[in-house]
């Protein structure tokens, strides 16, 4: 079962570089695979992986890639094809990624890789939408003021977060 706290970690992870991060819970960072956008954690007991993605910094390049979003073309972008590399080592390495937690941009991300049947699962803090509709094994977790994540369908809100995260997310 992944808590709100550790989501709320990895979502913090995925913005520090390697060398100012500590672990989540029994979540062991892999420096080997984990990169400036994304962290890919290991629960050695348990065997689950765990791929944070980062959201949109403040660069030219990211405004970019959103851009291209709005465009119906993320998927050429360099950062989804990095993502897609990077997550391919990880299930070479692991045998499979359990889940991946995208936070605004990396929403997209997750979502993709999980249609490419990359990951079992997604949990997608305020991500970026055009009003796509979620799978049942895509998690979305949004404040009730977030722009980006506004058109997203099956949203749930603050107001419901803590019944949700108590049903939803195993």
């Amino acid at each position: 079962m992944t808590t709100y706290k550790e989501i709320q970690g990895l979502v913090s992870s995925s913005y520090k570089k390697n060398k100012d991060m500590e672990d989540v819970g029994n979540y062991k960072l892999d420096k080997e695979l984990s990169t400036s956008e994304a962290k890919f954690f290991h629960d050695s007991k348990t065997g689950k992986t765990i791929v944070a993605n980062r959201g949109t910094v403040n660069t030219v390049k990211d405004w970019t890639n959103n851009a291209m979003f709005i465009k119906k073309e993320y998927g050429k972008t360099k950062r989804f094809k990095n993502a897609k590399k990077v997550q391919e080592k990880a299930i070479d390495k692991y045998g499979k990624v359990d889940k991946n937690i995208g936070h605004s941009q990396s929403g997209i991300i997750a979502r993709k890789l999980q249609k490419k049947r990359m990951t079992d699962e997604v949990i997608q803090v305020n991500p970026a939408s055009l009003g796509e509709k979620s799978k049942s094994n895509v998690h979305t977790i949004r404040a009730n003021n977030n722009v980006v994540s506004v058109l997203h369908k099956n949203n749930k809100n603050t107001s419901e977060l803590n019944t949700w995260l108590m049903e939803s997310i195993v």
